[in-house]
């Protein structure tokens, strides 16, 4: 490895420790009790060679949470609903997206407190790319329940009233067993979990029989 090969890798191995420094902070005392010099003690480094990466608290945070809304949104990409025709591939297909899903948000637990008990509430430019955000999965879920419901996979309903109580009924889910949980869920409590959340949607939501005669 040339010299100035190795200076480039000892400082994106810096920054990547600063970041995930601020990360365990932000986590831990939130973004308005955070400071900068709690950030590079853990780290090791004078408070100015923080100032060398980042110009302030706030703009590691946006990246932090611009790094979480990556994340997910990747996450959604890998699911693939493909041609799903039975109501059984349908429940599979929503299983597979949860414990992709979910698996990710267990893996970054602090990303995932950080965005849910401090993204709405720093500043209100990031709010608003948060709302964008929700307002897209919100225009693809009621997108799938459309092109589900001509699959006569669920019934005709106000699709975008089912995207919207599916996305609370998910949030909230996350808030108790992810960001605030009483103890750390297993695998197996998480896939229950996932299992749970398609089985109410699947079945709320299923085709209504027709009157008998």
């Amino acid at each position: 490895m040339t010299q100035a090969r190795s200076r480039t890798t000892a400082k994106a191995d810096r920054a990547a420790s600063i970041k995930q420094s601020a990360i365990e902070v932000f986590a831990e005392h939130g973004y308005h009790n955070a400071k900068v010099s709690m950030i590079v003690r853990r780290v090791g480094v004078a408070q100015g060679t923080f100032y060398l990466y980042y110009k302030s608290k706030r703009e590691i945070f946006d990246e932090i949470l611009d790094d979480f809304l990556t994340m997910v949104t990747g996450s959604v990409d890998q699911w693939n609903i493909g041609d799903v025709d039975t109501v059984d591939n349908f429940r599979a297909s929503l299983i597979d997206l949860g414990d992709i899903l979910l698996q990710v948000l267990v893996k970054n637990q602090m990303l995932t407190q950080i965005f849910f008990n401090e993204g709405l509430a720093v500043h209100p430019e990031f709010a608003e790319r948060i709302r964008n955000f929700y307002e897209e999965l919100e225009d693809v879920m009621t997108g799938i329940n459309r092109l589900n419901a001509q699959r006569n996979l669920i019934r005709k309903a106000d699709y975008r009233v089912l995207a919207l109580c599916t996305l609370g009924m998910v949030e909230r889910c996350i808030q108790v067993f992810i960001v605030n949980p009483e103890e750390p869920p297993s695998v197996e409590e998480l896939r229950h979990i996932v299992r749970e959340i398609v089985d109410f949607f699947i079945d709320g939501a299923a085709p209504q029989p027709a009157p008998a005669l």
